[in-house]
């Protein structure tokens, strides 16, 4: 029986980033993984492409973001974003500057630090930060430990249990916008309907309505877009148990996401941006209401004979 190979790790960081990336791979080597730099000098033809063959192969990534990388001088975000969003379930990003990071915020990845950039840490608390990296991919690809096969079975149901309750707040959350949202709309039918208001009289009346409408619907968004983030963050959180802690297992939120959620090309699945369509909707209808109340309340209206 052969020992199973050590686990690669891929480092990627622009030349700026060289003595922080060293130093993160020697202290993974050390600790008996592999870990190998990306970019290599050959890769400046198709990094995309490239990026996407050293990824394969790797166990786990860790991607320093600064203003260079940001700024695409080991290749445009544009063409690295996708390549990254196909590995979020391997990927730690190290936010080295901050403000650098924004390209990368919808890949969902956890990043290290929690707050601000390496940039704002004195040295010490910076070796903290590296220090806690190589623990972070340890934890996820470390072949001397064994895994565990039922120690962790409980708090795995209980992340499983908190994450559906989760997914039905976020679905009652959707009901009750909803029912405000019809019930404003049934108002303003009232209004027009049968009390008859017409011209500034309905405006008066109608225009508190649409913005108390365009409020409650960017509410609403903000609410769904959170709660997608919550969700999305414990399901990872689920496959990297599946993946850590239940080696041989059936692996079935692993396999849901690789058959269902994985990115492929420039179209993604995912039932928060079709919920997020409605808010959109009714947004959208508000302003259009709102619109024409101000043109009435001016006299726009009777100018242009509606």
């Amino acid at each position: 029986m052969h020992d199973a190979p050590p686990a690669e790790v891929l480092v990627v960081a622009a030349p700026s980033q060289h003595g922080r990336a060293s130093r993160i791979a020697e202290r993974l080597e050390e600790r008996g993984l592999r870990a190998r730099r990306w970019p290599e000098e050959d890769d400046s033809a198709d990094p995309a492409r490239s990026f996407s063959r050293a990824a394969k192969t790797a166990a786990a990534i860790v991607l320093l973001v600064d203003r260079t990388f940001a700024a695409g001088k080991i290749g445009a975000p544009e063409e690295l974003v996708p390549a990254l969003t196909k590995v979020t379930d391997k990927l730690l990003i190290v936010a080295v500057d901050r403000p650098a990071l924004a390209p990368f915020v919808d890949l969902r990845a956890d990043v290290l630090p929690m707050r601000g950039g390496l940039e704002e840490l004195d040295e010490g608390s910076a070796q903290d930060v590296e220090r806690h990296v190589v623990h972070e991919i340890l934890t996820e690809v470390d072949a001397s430990h064994a895994p565990e096969r039922t120690d962790a079975f409980d708090e795995y149901r209980l992340l499983f249990d908190s994450t559906e309750r989760l997914v039905e707040r976020r679905r009652g959350t959707t009901q009750t916008f909803l029912t405000v949202n019809a019930g404003l709309s049934a108002v303003v039918a009232f209004l027009i309907k049968d009390l008859a208001l017409t011209g500034s009289r309905l405006a008066f009346v109608t225009i508190p309505l649409f913005l108390i409408g365009l409020l409650a619907c960017r509410l609403w968004k903000r609410t769904i877009l959170q709660y997608e983030a919550l969700v999305d963050w414990r399901y990872r959180q689920l496959r990297r148990m599946e993946r850590r802690r239940f080696v041989g297992s059936y692996r079935v939120f692993t396999r849901e996401w690789e058959g269902l959620y994985a990115p492929r090309g420039k179209t993604r699945f995912g039932f928060s941006a079709l919920e997020a369509t409605v808010p959109a909707t009714f947004q959208a209808l508000y302003a259009l209401g709102l619109v024409f109340a101000l043109a009435s309340l001016v006299g726009l209206l009777d100018r242009l004979k509606f």
